[in-house]
């Protein structure tokens, strides 16, 4: 966290953080920061430093002055992008190879680390599981109020991101090797001025990128008319537990609604949101 770049590397001998500016298609990068250059330390505070002051450039901010007369520079999206960052470098396996990278492409951010998540991507939208990687990593980030251990991290910065009018946040995973994605577009979501519930829906549906066990269970419940966790189950070949998270997360998105007497109901359902 505070240490000299050679001297981790000691110890991680695959450690790497890179961040990279790509704005323009006919140059490589624009900018570029890696832990190797001998000009700063190479360790991850400082790396966080510097890939946030360059990354939140990429944010807009609208005018607005506080009950001094002070311009407000930061807006909801910064907090959001904060929180990726943390997340991104505190789930990182050091130990495997590709290290860290921190893009600025034209339309998104992107930041990836070695190791897959800890838990199911469709858990992690919801919230309520905290499973860091790097604990001690984790609890440095939380002393500056970056980051937080109560499983929120996710949804928070989710909410937060959209909150400021960007299009919903991608988490994604790759294996062999194990690798974790979390892409921020910065695409403006178009606001829906007419057409009625109906056409509302369909928007929805358009702004946010599905899962493939999302899409499935989507289809399933607008092709039946509705959808249990034991369709979804059989559909998708998952797990029943996988299948729970994935309606209560469409659920949480308003892609559907839960109908039943409570959690233990047996002839609980979803249907498409109106």
């Amino acid at each position: 966290m505070f240490g000299e770049e050679w001297r981790i590397m000691a110890e991680f001998p695959h450690y790497f953080l890179d961040y990279r500016q790509e704005l323009d298609p006919d140059e490589r990068w624009q900018m570029r920061i890696t832990s190797q250059d001998d000009s700063w330390s190479g360790n991850v505070f400082d790396f966080y430093r510097r890939a946030y002051n360059n990354m939140k450039q990429a944010l807009q901010v609208p005018f607005r002055l506080d009950e001094n007369s002070l311009r407000i520079d930061e807006t909801d999206a910064h907090d959001a992008l904060r929180e990726a960052m943390a997340n991104c470098l505190t789930n990182a396996d050091y130990h495997e190879r590709r290290g860290v990278v921190f893009l600025w492409k034209e339309d998104e951010l992107r930041l990836s680390n070695p190791g897959g998540f800890r838990i199911d991507i469709e858990a992690a939208y919801i919230g309520g599981n905290s499973d860091p990687r790097n604990e001690t990593m984790m609890k440095m980030f939380s002393l500056i109020n970056v980051g937080e251990r109560a499983g929120g991290g996710i949804p928070d910065m989710v909410k937060k991101w959209e909150k400021t009018g960007y299009e919903r946040p991608v988490l994604s995973e790759e294996v062999n090797p194990e690798r974790s994605t979390i892409t921020l577009p910065l695409r403006k979501v178009a606001a829906v001025k007419d057409g009625g519930a109906d056409s509302n829906q369909n928007q929805k549906r358009d702004q946010i990128r599905l899962t493939k066990n999302q899409q499935i269970a989507l289809d399933l419940a607008q092709s039946q008319g509705r959808i249990t966790t034991a369709t979804l189950v059989e559909a998708a070949g998952i797990s029943r537990q996988t299948a729970s998270t994935t309606l209560k997360s469409l659920a949480q998105m308003g892609l559907l609604c839960w109908h039943g007497k409570s959690r233990q109901d047996p002839s609980q359902y979803y249907d498409t949101a109106k």
